[in-house]
């Protein structure tokens, strides 16, 4: 990635952020300093989302995260969040895979009143330069709007709803058929999001996740399996993929479908600041024929502050 890419990003995205300070109270103060790191394992059986059982290929990898940022009390009920984050993706076998994540992010949050049961509603934005080894998935940048809105019905069980766009902005690969683009990693969606939340002890906590996600996905399969593909389905672009050393050569494609996304995790508490997390999650995917599928399974610890 251009070295200058990621400062003109951080940049641009503070200079958007920045009117929100306009309409903030002048009697507003800084609350808090807040940090959050993670180190995450993954386990994927289908890293490379093929509809081909003989394409499909599995890794895992290592994701450490790190967020700083700050809140700022706007009112009683009323606060903002700014963040920087990075992440890092280590994969075991494709380490054309592996990347780095820089990015800002904005939220803003408002409980609805008072009490632990009154409803809460939030808007985020973040931007985020992402740099791959792979080329054609290098030099991409992360534009991620959504909006959420939960309560607490009891002391136990919580839930929340949202909405999320995202878009991401890549650059064109070599070209498989002159009449297609090559733009796989130009991207839009729109996800809507459920998740609910269950105390089972002091320590302990459970989660459960729907999301319904419409608009572009990218795809992976082998040279034989490229006429199938444009064959049966309305590919949007394509081009040869530089991630996976194989034999035999692969296309990587670009899809306008729908996808299921179901996740469940259980949460521990080691400590007041630390954490530890074990879940799993399945995408069901769909084109105009084909079907795509994907599980991945996920151990990490976490701390904030």
């Amino acid at each position: 990635m251009n070295t200058n890419t990621a400062p003109r990003l951080i940049l641009a995205a503070f200079i958007c952020i920045s009117p929100i300070f306009s309409i903030v109270s002048t009697h507003a103060e800084w609350a808090e300093w807040i940090a959050e790191g993670e180190l995450k394992y993954l386990d994927s059986d289908n890293i490379n989302y093929s509809a081909f059982s003989n394409d499909e290929l599995s890794d895992n990898a290592i994701v450490p995260s790190l967020s700083i940022g700050r809140f700022k009390q706007i009112g009683d009920n009323t606060r903002l969040r700014l963040a920087g984050s990075l992440e890092l993706g280590k994969f075991d076998e494709f380490d054309k895979l592996d990347y780095v994540k820089l990015g800002v992010t904005a939220a803003l949050r408002h409980k609805l009143g008072l009490g632990l049961e009154v409803p809460w509603i939030s808007g985020e934005v973040s931007l985020s330069a992402l740099d791959v080894d792979s080329n054609i998935r290098d030099d991409s940048t992360l534009y991620e709007f959504g909006i959420r809105s939960g309560k607490r019905f009891t002391p136990r069980l919580d839930g929340q709803i949202g909405l999320e766009y995202t878009k991401r902005d890549g650059k064109n690969g070599p070209v498989v058929d002159p009449a297609i683009p090559t733009d796989v990693f130009d991207q839009e969606s729109v996800a809507l999001v459920l998740e609910g939340g269950f105390l089972l002890s002091e320590k302990a906590l459970m989660t459960v996740g729907y999301s319904y996600r419409s608009g572009d996905f990218d795809s992976a399969c082998t040279g034989p399996n490229v006429a199938t593909v444009l064959a049966v389905e309305n590919v949007k672009a394509i081009t040869f993929d530089d991630a996976f050393n194989l034999s035999v050569p692969m296309c990587a494609y670009k899809l306008d479908g729908k996808t299921n996304i179901f996740d469940v995790s259980l949460l521990y508490s080691l400590h007041p600041n630390w954490s530890v997390e074990l879940g799993i999650e399945y995408h069901d995917g769909k084109g105009d024929v084909l079907e795509y599928d994907a599980t991945i399974v996920r151990f990490g610890f976490s701390y904030v502050r």
